[in-house]
């Protein structure tokens, strides 16, 4: 069955109504000449050659109803009939504007056509500029193929939906590529289903299989196999598709708080000691405005509480950063992606990264939720030989991923 039906659609044509459609109704008549507030429907002639003809003819249907002045003879047009019951001299019309055709509506139409072409020339105009912005920017990226293939696992078996966009973003203490292990995981998800930004924390020390290696934690696989293994690994363990992934040394987080001019968060007593000991700032406790420095030292903290405080405070600069760039005009988004690009190194190729910028005006209005995994009670700490990691209840932590990601879409 067409899931399209007539009523699905406007009839933006024929400003008529369906059951008295004739084709003349549909064109006003530009051609003959005639003014159609003293036309008596007698070729275009004028009251005064009305008269004439009646007089020459006494038994013609002019004289015959101009004696009853009862009806003059109207040819089909389609304007109403004013002229009934009444000589034309006297028509209320005379002098005005020719009464509006029964089909009005195309007047109100042909205005929404306007306005509708005047929509699609600024959608156009802001889509040159975002190309001519993004082509700019993106001989600024730094392009690396992960070599993410994974031959571990069914890839039907891992949950994806085209319109849930999965990006790995891997945050390093320096510049080293795969030679160290990833100082944060943070999958990012762009779900358009649902309208939300959807940012994941792995606590790095959950114990995990890294695929072709052994058990080990997971942020050993970056430094086994780089993105591409860590990507692996996340898919493998926890049934998830990932699509891409950014990686950046952990500074830029203070490059992008300082181009957005200080980002705030809530700060505890102890967060706030802990960034004065180590800044040359003087930050209060509670809701409070970070500075770049200040920000990038509050991310680090690690053994002030634990990992899953640590994780939790990237997690809500992360989020402070969504929400300040949403508010940000698009001149400082502009000059923030000049100052982020170079830093960043991913296999987003350049045409998906152009899509991705395109979407920017929708994603503005995009809600930020978070999530930590392992999650609350399915965890334990352990021993594995000398290595104190988490062991997790896996198939719970896959069900609570899944629902958060895809909703159970």
């Amino acid at each position: 069955m067409n899931k399209y039906s007539s009523e699905d659609y406007e009839d933006i044509y024929s400003g008529r109504e369906e059951d008295d459609f004739s084709f003349s109704d549909e064109y006003e008549d530009i051609s003959s000449g005639r003014n159609d507030t003293d036309s008596l429907g007698t070729g275009g002639a004028s009251a005064t050659d009305y008269a004439h003809l009646a007089a020459q003819n006494p038994r013609s249907v002019y004289a015959k109803e101009t004696q009853d002045t009862k009806r003059v003879p109207v040819r089909h047009s389609g304007y109403e009939d004013v002229y009934s019951a009444k000589p034309a001299q006297q028509s209320r019309y005379a002098g005005k504007q020719a009464p509006q055709r029964r089909g009005a509506k195309g007047g109100k139409k042909s205005k929404a056509k306007k306005v509708l072409a005047i929509v699609l020339a600024i959608v156009l105009v802001l889509t040159g500029i975002i190309g001519f912005f993004g082509f700019s920017l993106l001989s600024k990226i730094n392009y690396v193929p992960s070599e993410h293939s994974n031959l571990y696992l069914d890839s039907s078996k891992l949950m994806s939906n085209r319109r849930v966009k999965n990006i790995l973003f891997i945050g390093c203490d320096d510049d080293s590529g795969g030679s160290q292990r990833s100082d944060s995981i943070m999958l990012v998800s762009i779900d358009r289903i649902h309208h939300k930004f959807k940012l994941t924390s792995f606590m790095r020390d959950t114990w995990v299989y890294i695929p072709d290696h052994d058990y080990a934690k997971l942020n050993a696989a970056f430094a086994y196999g780089g993105a591409g293994l860590l990507m692996d690994t996340i898919e493998y363990n926890f049934g998830i598709k990932i699509d891409n992934y950014a990686m950046v040394d952990f500074d830029i987080f203070s490059s992008i708080i300082e181009e957005l001019g200080g980002v705030e968060v809530e700060v505890t007593e102890a967060e706030a000691d802990f960034i004065n000991e180590n800044t040359s700032e003087t930050v209060k406790a509670g809701l409070t405005k970070l500075n770049g420095d200040e920000a990038l030292v509050y991310c680090r903290i690690r053994y002030l509480d634990s990992d899953f405080m640590r994780t939790q405070r990237q997690r809500k600069v992360m989020s402070a950063i969504v929400e300040k760039v949403k508010h940000a005009g698009p001149f400082t988004d502009y000059h923030l992606a000049e100052v982020i690009l170079p830093q960043v190194k991913t296999d987003i190729t350049k045409g998906e990264m152009l899509g991705i910028g395109l979407g920017v005006f929708g994603y503005l209005t995009y809600d930020v939720d978070q999530l930590r995994i392992p999650i609350d009670d399915s965890y334990t700490s352990e021993y594995f030989g000398d290595q104190q990691a988490l062991s997790i209840d896996f198939e719970k932590n896959k069900a609570a991923l899944r629902e958060f990601i895809y909703e159970n879409e």
